[in-house]
């Protein structure tokens, strides 16, 4: 799956393919953001969405059929469920299949329109404002691509209201994308066995496979993740004391990102009794032991009010009493123990920040242990360390495995390049250009900037001393 960026924020031009690993490297401002949001934008809400549009389409589209035929259609699904063996889309009679291809195309299109209300509220700006700032006037887009099945949303701006398009799959290709052991499942879920169950079953099925590309869930943890789990209690709090006004006065409400609310969102709906099944608890564990040397708790009281508390052997501390760098870690704690799990996006800002270099290669190993256990991640970065940690775990990959823990790379720190895929954000007066440069198996990730500054620095300081050294 690709997002294709034109002429947003910052941005001149910019293609991201979704792969386990997405690394953002370039200077401040450049608009490593902007792209990691229109990201969550684009991700976030199309699963938890699709299979409700998809129903919405699949009932008012049934509804139309004359009533024999419905019948019909329900007495031969049933036929062919008797059969462990997925039919032949052939087989199907011609309406049922274009209620199918209906239902599907009218999913995908109100996708495409509820994504410009997504844009709008991920970045907080109307959709007009999101074009990028320069002399003349230019045309924005957004592109959502799927390869497999092959599908396409477009999103177009050049004016204060967006025009949307999309390029609906071919109804054979995501049929071919169903496996028996699909079949088999949508078998099991049809029961009871009545037509219509299995119909509707079997419509769920296909809108899966048409948005297989998608990751389940998408996450964002912003950066400042320090300074909101330590005032979201004083915001929410100031958001309560106003509603008591509500119709009496004007109320002036903050205005926050969809990113922001929904970090706020999450962490404040966190129930303590919840804990992800498919989750990364292990992961949790070891940055509570490596780097926080304490344990994360979430605690709730009689009233359903949750509590972020610190533990270590002198006791327990609310975050917002803690060092920056446990009220930063925590909701990555957190999130892996109560909210991610395998097959889900996270979107990381900055995790590097507030964080010690050696805490940071830490953290950049757990990274890369998650990356293998099945969780995709998109992270921006201003560390050289960090990206270092990065690039060893790449090199280690390639080179014999004990060899590598000798060299202390554990074997499920080995990051294979191919699942890697870096983007160097370059700005310049016409608008940053982001490149994709490749990710060498034996070398990693480029260093982009970071080298030229190191020598910079190196340089300066020889000149320094050169002239300290120089007689007077």
């Amino acid at each position: 799956m690709q997002i294709i960026i034109n002429n947003i924020g910052p941005i001149r031009t910019a293609t991201i393919d979704i792969d386990p690993l997405m690394v953002f490297v370039g200077p401040n401002n450049s608009g490593k953001s902007v792209v990691a949001t229109v990201m969550y934008a684009a991700l976030s809400r199309v699963r938890v969405g699709s299979i409700a549009r998809f129903s919405n389409a699949f009932r008012a589209a049934f509804k139309n059929i004359e009533a024999n035929l419905a019948n019909e259609a329900e007495s031969f699904l049933y036929e062919a469920f008797l059969d462990k063996r997925k039919p032949e889309l052939d087989a199907f009679p011609e309406y049922l299949v274009d209620i199918y291809r209906e239902s599907i195309n009218a999913a995908l299109q109100d996708y495409a329109i509820t994504l410009t209300k997504e844009l709008e509220r991920a970045t907080g700006t109307p959709i007009g404002g999101l074009r990028r700032v320069q002399k003349r006037v230019t045309k924005a887009s957004i592109d959502i691509v799927s390869s497999r099945p092959g599908w396409k949303v477009n999103v177009t701006i050049s004016g204060k209201s967006p025009k949307v398009s999309y390029e609906a799959p071919s109804l054979d290709e995501v049929w071919s994308l169903i496996s028996n052991q699909d079949w088999s499942r949508v078998r099991r879920r049809g029961v009871p066995r009545n037509g219509r169950n299995l119909l509707r079953e079997l419509g769920f099925e296909l809108n899966r496979a048409c948005f297989r590309e998608v990751p389940l869930h998408s996450k964002y943890l912003p950066a400042a993740r320090s300074g909101l789990m330590q005032s979201h209690k004083v915001i929410t709090g100031s958001l309560v004391r106003g509603s008591s006004l509500a119709g009496l006065q004007e109320i002036q409400i903050p205005t926050l990102t969809g990113v922001v609310t929904d970090f706020l969102g999450e962490v404040l709906e966190l129930d303590p009794s919840v804990q992800s099944s498919q989750g990364f608890e292990e992961g949790a564990k070891e940055l509570e032991r490596d780097v926080l040397q304490g344990d994360i708790h979430l605690v709730g009281d009689a009233l359903g009010n949750t509590e972020v508390l610190y533990e270590t052997p002198a006791g327990f501390f609310p975050v917002g009493r803690t060092s920056s760098m446990v009220s930063e870690l925590a909701p990555v704690v957190l999130y892996l123990r109560h909210v991610l799990r395998k097959g889900d996006l996270l979107i990381f800002e900055e995790p590097e920040a507030h964080l010690h270099p050696a805490t940071q290669i830490v953290l950049a190993k757990n990274v890369a242990k998650l990356v293998n256990q099945g969780l995709i991640i998109a992270l921006t970065t201003h560390s050289e360390f960090f990206l270092q940690q990065l690039n060893n775990a790449i090199v280690a990959s390639s080179m014999d495995e004990q060899l590598a823990m000798e060299m202390g790379i554990e074997p499920d720190v080995r990051l294979k390049a191919s699942r890697v895929s870096a983007y160097l954000f370059e700005p310049s007066t016409t608008g940053t250009i982001v490149t994709r440069p490749p990710v060498d198996p034996l070398e990693g990730i480029p260093e982009s900037s970071f080298g030229l500054i190191a020598e910079q620095l190196y340089n300066q300081n020889v000149d320094l001393e050169r002239q300290l050294d120089a007689p007077l």
